[in-house]
């Protein structure tokens, strides 16, 4: 920390472990190892590590289902889905596509888009993806259960839940672990 002069400390310890975190957060925030002329000590402090790290920006909330829909999937009997995005008001979305026993990821995607009159909905040809259009701690999406013909675990492959962004995030690196009988620097 003295020789950074950062105003707020970048080097701290914990549980016998020397962290570093950068001052700044989000993409720009980052940690970069550069190779000292001598006495290399990184990998004793840190073990295999890489020469830089980068922190986070905000994220939004995304849900990626689990369930391999890409050949078509039958909606006939069960083909509601009830979203609730970012705090506004559940809709419930009627998923089936022009023949609902061969529905296509693209025709959930136009529906779930449709009924929110934004683009919540992505696929990438075999699952359905959600994202929030808003990022960090607010950004949400929760699967709530239709009142008929739940479809939620058919086409995501998971139950209803609700899923939320994160904060940006600082870059940082925790050590190896401390030894209690420390390190001989001197030795390197």
């Amino acid at each position: 920390n003295s020789a950074l002069k950062f105003p707020s400390p970048v080097a701290s310890h914990d549980s016998g472990r020397l962290r570093l975190t950068s001052p700044s957060k989000g993409s720009g925030s980052n940690i970069a190892f550069q190779q000292p002329a001598a006495q290399d000590v990184a990998s004793h402090l840190f073990g295999d590590i890489a020469h830089s790290y980068i922190g986070l920006d905000d994220q939004s909330a995304r849900i990626t289902g689990k369930n391999d829909i890409g050949g078509g999937i039958d909606l006939r009997e069960r083909f509601n889905i009830r979203l609730k995005i970012d705090g506004a008001e559940a809709v419930t979305v009627n998923c089936a596509g022009s023949d609902p026993a061969n529905t296509r990821p693209s025709e959930i995607v136009t529906a779930i888009n449709t009924a929110f009159r934004m683009n919540a909905a992505g696929h990438d040809g075999h699952h359905i993806i959600l994202a929030s259009p808003t990022t960090g701690p607010t950004s949400q999406i929760t699967l709530q259960t239709p009142s008929r013909h739940d479809a939620t675990e058919d086409i995501f492959g998971i139950r209803p839940r609700t899923f939320s962004g994160g904060s940006a995030e600082n870059a940082r690196l925790s050590s190896l672990p401390w030894p209690e009988a420390g390190h001989d620097f001197y030795a390197r």
